[in-house]
């Protein structure tokens, strides 16, 4: 909720109207609270708290002397509260402020102050909390001319840890520390139910502050309750209470009253206050001391009284309806009080018998559980406490009258102590034990049934329900039970220690002289014993068969061990004979040209044995060889101990690789260049398989144009050939003129276009009209300037070529020849 909630929904009664709600402080120094079935009783049923720290530290049980959950408004303080502390300043301080206008000539509302610091600060430096009313009419010394309402009934002392305590106004004090049972309230000490009450003038606006802070610390918070409700202004105001059943709201039937208090703030003269009687009870279910009330000159209470009467009759609950209907300010004020009259609950007891075991010297309890309204009990003993302590000798009944606080019900009711006497004793052993091992201890145990109080005697043996022994034969044991009353019996438990054969071990193996690593079977057998496990030394394994490969002689011992500790041993000496060291010789590392073939060869001595020979993958001394490319050819030799030598012969192939380039320097002449490579000595050059030569960069003049074959023949400083073969085409080259002059004087008579590299042609030739003059498929053929075997006039004409060279490469164009005279 927020602070506006609290005061409208909770704090606020009757006869204000309340506005303009401020809260200083932290969000968890306010909160609201539930009282109704606290132990011991609040005195307020609900209402709002609020604290010097978290509000939640009031809820019990009290568990601690100074507890403080932290929380509060640090640094902040109230120069109204600073005057009501001693020697010291306020801090954490929680502030709640309104505005209101009351309906009558008081205001009041009833309140709790609680705090940790109950009792170890009284007269000391201690936390204050105030209630500050201010407006017109009051002159105060605090803040806006204000008041403190929050004083000791009667007086004008402020209520304080210093002004009420167990010392000063002790009956406005309630010691927290000397409840017993789970206190509801953490607080170590508060004050009883008091009424805060200002004069104010009715329909005018007036002020309150509520503050409350620790003093200089932050430690051990207080707070102040607010009952809901409460805060209300009115010419006469109710109360009530009943003074049985800590209940301010339920009378049971012939037990207890009611008392319904009439207070007023203005004593100055007589007046009397009717009010009204309704509710679901008749008349013949209680009765009540008057209808109304007449107030004396001075006299601020009156109290009346309302006693629910015992009918004998089953009822469900009902209700008594007392309203207080006054004309405050013009305005119509109702205050209702509502009593509610229950059946007297019976009582219901419950009693617990109780065995008392043979021969014990304990006092036992005895008790009773009672449900109901307050009661008082006593046994036949002379207590008058819920639980007595008895110790009887023998089988005994034991009686308690349970009388409710009205004298309404008393029941009598018993229970019953039994003594016991003892049963036979029975006892449990196991049967015959057999040791695993002859060396063995082993726990021997018995267990008893019967009175109790049970002691164990073994012989041989000692002490004790189980113990544990050694025997090195087989070996009874006898055990004597007594219980708490004195009698004994007697059993027996026999243990059985084993006879083994004794542990036995022999190593044999497969052959007991080998190469070095040849592998050999060691064999373990073993006799005797109990779960044996072995384990052989120069790691060998812990099986019974190992298999081993030792490089040098060794000496494998076996240690055997059965499951109880026994050990035997045995050994076996592996001979492992010495030979010469293998030497493998093979064909030196060797150069060969592309193609060549050769053998190479491996050869063995030293070791023992047959020799086997590998030669990647090929069983023999030598192989032979054509390789491509330089690799190297691994053997390995293998002697009949399995020893191994293994070498490598590198055979490097080398190959020359023969290349060249070319350019035309005219139509039918070359230029050769040798671009070959890796240790070139020779070369030889062969032209249309016709001409050679062994020139490095020849030239050489074709005969004819077109494509030419040439050959290069190249050899390396090894001796080793290559050969390349390149055909050869002129690059293509067109040309032709723009006029000519066919008049036979021998000088530019014909038309034709020159060129080489070219593989096929086609010229063609128009008049201006479209007309075809002339056409040639060779370029060595060209247009004398005749159609049809007669000179053509002079003129323009329009020409059209095509060539193609020897790589498929294009050459067209279209113009134009001036045919001139």
């Amino acid at each position: 909720m927020t602070p506006t909630q609290y005061v409208q929904n909770i704090l606020v009664g009757g006869g204000v109207t309340v506005t303009n709600v401020t809260f200083s402080g932290q969000t968890n120094q306010i909160g609201e609270f539930n009282a109704v079935n606290t132990t011991p009783y609040l005195g307020l049923n609900s209402g709002i708290i609020m604290g010097s720290g978290d509000v939640t530290v009031a809820i019990g049980p009290n568990n601690s002397g100074s507890s403080s959950l932290g929380g509060g408004n640090f640094g902040v303080g109230d120069p109204d509260l600073d005057v009501l502390m001693v020697n010291s300043t306020s801090n954490d301080a929680a502030i709640l402020e309104f505005d209101f206008i009351p309906t009558g000539d008081t205001v009041k509302f009833k309140f709790v102050f609680g705090s940790e610091e109950y009792p170890e600060y009284v007269n000391s430096i201690n936390d204050a909390f105030g209630f500050f009313l201010s407006g017109p009419g009051i002159v105060g010394s605090f803040t806006n001319n204000a008041i403190n309402i929050a004083l000791v009934p009667g007086t004008t002392t402020p209520v304080t840890i210093n002004t009420v305590n167990s010392g000063s106004n002790p009956s406005y004090y309630v010691d927290n520390t000397v409840n017993t049972g789970a206190q509801s309230i953490q607080y170590d000490g508060y004050t009883t139910v008091i009424t805060a009450i200002g004069v104010v003038q009715c329909g005018l606006v007036y002020h309150i502050k509520i503050a409350i802070a620790d003093a200089s610390d932050t430690a051990w918070d207080s707070g102040v309750f607010l009952e809901a409700g409460s805060f209300s202004s009115n010419t006469v105001t109710l109360s009530s209470n009943i003074d049985i059943n800590g209940n301010d709201s339920i009378l049971y039937e012939g037990c207890g009253t009611a008392f319904l208090d009439f207070i007023r703030s203005n004593t100055s003269d007589t007046a009397t206050y009717n009010y009204t009687i309704t509710g679901t009870a008749g008349a013949a279910d209680y009765n009540i001391s008057s209808n109304n009330v007449i107030f004396l000159p001075g006299q601020d209470t009156i109290t009346i009284t309302i006693n629910a009467i015992q009918d004998g009759l089953t009822e469900p609950l009902e209700t008594v309806i007392i309203q207080l209907i006054q004309t405050i300010c013009s305005v119509v004020d109702t205050q209702t009080i509502t009593f509610y009259i229950s059946d007297y609950p019976p009582f219901n007891l419950i009693l617990h018998d109780t065995i008392i075991p043979c021969g014990s010297n304990d006092s036992v309890p005895v008790w009773v559980d009672v449900n109901g309204p307050p009661y008082t009990l006593l046994w036949n003993t002379g207590n008058s406490t819920d639980t007595i302590w008895v110790k009887p000798t023998t089988t005994t009944t034991y009686y308690v009258t349970v009388t409710d606080t009205c004298g309404v019900y008393t029941v009598v009711d018993s229970a019953i102590v039994t003594v016991a006497i003892a049963a036979p004793i029975v006892i449990t052993v196991p049967n015959n034990i057999s040791k695993y091992c002859p060396q063995d201890s082993i726990w021997i145990y018995a267990s008893a049934t019967g009175g109790g109080g049970f002691s164990y005697i073994w012989v041989p043996g000692g002490a004790g329900d189980s113990i544990l022994v050694s025997p090195n034969i087989t070996t009874t044991y006898f055990v004597t039970v007594t219980d708490g009353c004195g009698s004994t019996n007697q059993d027996s438990v026999k243990v059985i220690v084993p006879n083994y054969i004794p542990l036995s071990a022999i190593v044999t193996t497969n052959d007991d002289t080998i190469c070095a690593g040849q592998q050999v079977v060691l064999n373990a057998n073993l006799a005797g014993g109990v779960g044996t496990y072995l384990l052989w030394n120069n790691g060998a394994g812990n099986t019974s068969n190992v298999s081993v490969n030792p490089m040098v002689t060794t000496n494998y011992i076996l240690t055997a061990q059965d499951s109880c500790g026994a050990i035997a041993f045995d050994s076996v000496l592996i001979t492992v004979k010495i030979y010469p060291h293998l030497i493998l010789t093979t064909s030196n590392d060797t150069l060969v040209c592309v193609g060549d073939q050769l053998t190479l060869f491996a050869f063995a001595i030293g070791g023992t044995g047959t020799y086997t020979y590998n030669w990647s993958g090929q069983s023999t001394d030598s192989i032979s060889i054509q390789p491509s490319y330089t690799s190297n050819y691994y053997v390995t030799v293998t002697d009949g101990c399995g020893m191994q030598s293994s070498s490598s012969v590198t055979v490097s192939v080398t190959s020359p690789t023969a290349d060249f380039s070319y350019e035309y320097l005219s139509e039918f002449t070359v230029q050769f260049t040798d671009s070959s490579y890796t240790n070139i000595v020779n070369n030889w050059w062969t032209f249309d398989l016709n001409d050679i030569t062994n020139e490095t960069n020849p030239i050489h003049t074709f005969e004819t144009d077109g494509e030419h074959d040439v050959w290069l023949i190249v050899q390396d400083i090894q001796g080793c050939y290559d050969t390349i073969m390149k055909t050869i085409r002129p690059p293509m080259f067109v040309y032709g003129p723009n006029s000519f002059t066919p008049d036979g004087d021998g000088v530019n008579d014909v038309f034709k276009f020159i060129g080489m590299g070219i593989e096929n042609f086609e010229l063609f030739i128009f008049d201006r009209w479209g007309e075809l003059m002339f056409s040639s498929s060779t370029i060595a053929r060209g247009w004398d300037g005749t159609y049809k075997g007669k000179a053509v006039p002079v003129g323009a004409y329009i020409f059209k070529v095509r060539a193609e060279s020897y790589e498929k490469l294009v050459y067209e164009r279209l113009g134009s020849i001036s045919l001139l005279k």
